[in-house]
């Protein structure tokens, strides 16, 4: 009976020291699990800021490329003018108005500073002798008129008057043709005059 007892008693005691082990232990285990799902969240929420950054960076330069795009076209289709008198000057005014534009956006203030950029041979040099004597007009309209004193000369004018005086309409040519390239020395020659004249030429 003593040593059943004092079995027994032994039993009791194990139970009590084991049992609150156990639950320290499964206590702790449940810490551990919980800390280790923290810590995978986090790294998980680390990993998508990262990428978010990426994608954010990423974006951001794709936008700045797309701003600083710059469309650079053909040398043949820039207009240039060299002074020579099988060039029209009025119309190198009117194609490099419209190129700089569209092309450059540039207004008529920049057309001027940059106008040397269009101008080729002699009609080059003729410019740089204005800057250098500090004689370059300071306005767009101003620029054209001294231009076309310059470069509509009394040799070129007096071909184009005979040429507007023998215009007719070729064999092989159409009549749109024919009047478009009347009109063409009609502005060239006579800029101030009206349409009334035009129209009493084709008559």
């Amino acid at each position: 009976m003593q040593t059943s007892g004092k079995n027994n008693h032994n039993q009791l005691i194990e139970e009590n020291i084991s049992t609150p082990y156990t639950e320290r232990n499964s206590s702790t285990i449940e810490e551990s699990f919980d800390n280790g799902q923290l810590d995978q969240h986090n790294r998980t929420e680390q990993r998508q800021h990262a990428e978010n950054n990426a994608r954010q960076m990423l974006s951001n330069e794709r936008t700045v490329q797309i701003a600083h795009t710059i469309i650079i076209p053909p040398s043949s289709s820039i207009p240039t003018f060299s002074g020579s008198i099988l060039e029209s000057p009025r119309q190198f005014l009117i194609r490099v108005k419209e190129y700089a534009e569209t092309i450059n956006h540039w207004n008529d203030q920049s057309l001027l500073n940059g106008i040397s950029q269009f101008l080729r041979d002699t009609a080059l040099e003729w410019y740089c002798q204005l800057r250098i004597s500090n004689r370059r007009p300071q306005t767009w309209m101003e620029f054209k008129v001294v231009f076309l004193n310059q470069f509509n000369s009394p040799i070129r004018r007096a071909r184009q008057e005979q040429q507007w005086k023998d215009c007719k309409q070729e064999e092989n040519e159409t009549i749109n043709e024919f009047i478009v390239r009347l009109r063409a020395l009609w502005q060239e020659q006579k800029p101030n005059e009206t349409e009334n004249y035009l129209i009493r030429h084709l008559m």
